[in-house]
């Protein structure tokens, strides 16, 4: 986990379990770097108080238990995986929020599927806060930037 002015790394961490465990019922713990190809990975954009982006990924197989758990049936295809992690990324950042910004106010985007986060440090530089959660399902890895480019202390619009 990576601590940051804003929101700590344990905010970011215990918003991520909860949601996994109020959610889908899985018990998360902190683990390192996530293996594998990612089964989704999504993000959400907030304004407020604090400004950025939550991105999430899921490895593992933890995108199909996740869209299994929260829409049933057999086999989900892709895009319910994908789905499934719009609804979580969703969740662990209005819970990250509601414990970060202190009761302040805040708007959210709808969140949105992206290809994978891969490509987000080239981009914004370290997030500000990351944390890597294992279950018994596989592993969430998710991400907060800021919107202000690290080099140049800038705003970006995302």
């Amino acid at each position: 986990m990576t601590a940051a002015a804003g929101v700590p790394g344990d905010i970011l961490s215990r918003a991520a379990e909860e949601t996994l465990q109020r959610l889908c019922g899985l018990t998360a713990r902190p683990a390192g770097a996530g293996d594998g190809p990612a089964d989704a990975a999504a993000e959400v954009q907030f304004w407020g108080a604090m400004r950025g982006k939550l991105m999430a990924q899921a490895r593992g197989g933890l995108g199909r238990e996740a869209a299994l758990r929260l829409f049933g049936g057999r086999a989900p295809a892709s895009r319910q995986q994908q789905e499934a992690l719009c609804l979580l990324v969703a969740a662990v950042c209005g819970a990250m929020l509601a414990d970060a910004a202190a009761g302040r106010a805040y708007l959210m985007e709808s969140p949105r599927i992206v290809d994978n986060i891969a490509g987000y440090e080239q981009l914004f530089g370290r997030p500000l806060a990351a944390a890597t959660l294992a279950t018994a399902a596989g592993t969430l890895e998710v991400r907060y930037y800021a919107n202000v480019m690290p080099a140049t202390g800038i705003q970006h619009e995302f």
